[in-house]
């Protein structure tokens, strides 16, 4: 059996939630990472922590910077908008949660197979960052967090 939307094969085990506050990223993997390019990504997802838990657990050692422990940032372990948004969970105090495709078992599909699993996981927001209106696996992980529930955060590259 498939799901007909993006004709993936139906989950064969019933996923259960993690426990506490998730933020899924999904992005383009073109996305600059030189400059300025990891401003608006970290903005937005310090943005749905404060939404989350407006009050951080901890503070760094300087006591500037919010730490929220209690926060899990999902990202698919790509270069580009993945990577810099697992920076920026890192530097926030978050769990970091990597699902990388498997290419081994779904082949060129894996990333859409990933996507798809990280959606069915759950998550209080989606911060996506895509470049260009062309279908690509970040649109694909947004319309899944769409059909889901999930409300979306929509983040654009700086110039």
């Amino acid at each position: 059996m498939t799901d007909s939307l993006f004709d993936l094969p139906a989950p064969t085990a019933t996923l259960i939630r993690p426990a506490g506050l998730r933020i899924l990223v999904t992005g383009s993997r073109d996305w600059p990472d030189t400059g300025l390019g990891a401003l608006p990504v970290h903005r937005a997802i310090h943005a749905a922590a404060l939404k989350l838990a407006p009050d951080p657990a901890l503070w760094d050692v300087d006591g500037w910077m919010p730490q929220w422990p209690m926060i899990t940032l999902v990202h698919g372990g790509a270069r580009g908008f993945d990577e810099i948004a697992a920076r920026c969970g890192k530097h926030l105090g978050m769990v970091l949660e990597a699902h990388r495709p498997d290419y081994g078992q779904h082949g060129d599909r894996a990333p859409l197979v990933r996507n798809q699993e990280m959606v069915d996981l759950g998550a209080d927001v989606c911060v996506a960052g895509p470049i260009g209106d062309r279908w690509s696996g970040t649109r694909h992980c947004m319309k899944a967090a769409d059909k889901a529930g999930i409300p979306i955060a929509e983040v654009a590259p700086q110039n």
